[in-house]
């Protein structure tokens, strides 16, 4: 008996600025790459802030000082099967932050661009960070010369770049070139 075999189809549909949806679009893609940015930033700067022995810089104390004061909203809004687990601030030993952390953090502070795109989207965004962190972290620790390569994990995604925005609700997604 042979394995059954699926037939995928892929469109790629291209929006030219004179379309009615491209500002719409262009706007969400703009808000996928702030996002992105956004959780690599908070990422970044929890982790060089608990790695280190010196003083933090002046943007690690202030992600720090936004963690401490969202901490107990967060833990307040976290559903009842969950409470027996509450998150907790970042130590040396544990200086990695998680997803449902970022994704809680965002959600309590009311983070603009995590508002603005579709709860889905946001979500995605964030899932793809950890995809990268996680994949960036599994290259080093097979190849030890990565870091005196000149790497640094999780560049930022520039303005002129394109951001891919799954529009999940849709059921397709949208890459602004």
């Amino acid at each position: 008996m042979s394995a059954p075999t699926f037939d995928y189809q892929t469109y790629q549909v291209w929006i030219k600025p004179g379309h009615r949806l491209f500002s719409y679009l262009h706007e969400a893609c703009q808000q996928a790459r702030n996002l992105y940015n956004t959780a690599n930033f908070y990422i970044r700067q929890v982790f060089t802030a608990k790695g280190q022995s010196a003083a933090c810089q002046p943007l690690q104390q202030q992600v720090m000082a936004t963690l401490s004061a969202y901490l107990d909203t967060m833990n307040a809004r976290r559903r009842a099967k969950n409470r027996s687990r509450p998150f907790e601030f970042p130590t040396p030993a544990q200086r990695f932050l998680t997803y449902p952390f970022l994704d809680g953090l965002f959600k309590v502070m009311e983070q603009p661009d995590y508002r603005s795109l579709p709860a889905q989207s946001s979500q995605g965004i964030l899932k793809v960070v950890f995809q990268n962190l996680t994949a960036f972290f599994a290259s080093f620790l097979v190849m030890d010369s990565l870091w005196l390569n000149g790497s640094s994990p999780l560049r930022w995604k520039s303005p002129s770049r394109c951001r891919t925005q799954l529009l999940l609700n849709v059921g397709w997604p949208l890459t602004w070139r």
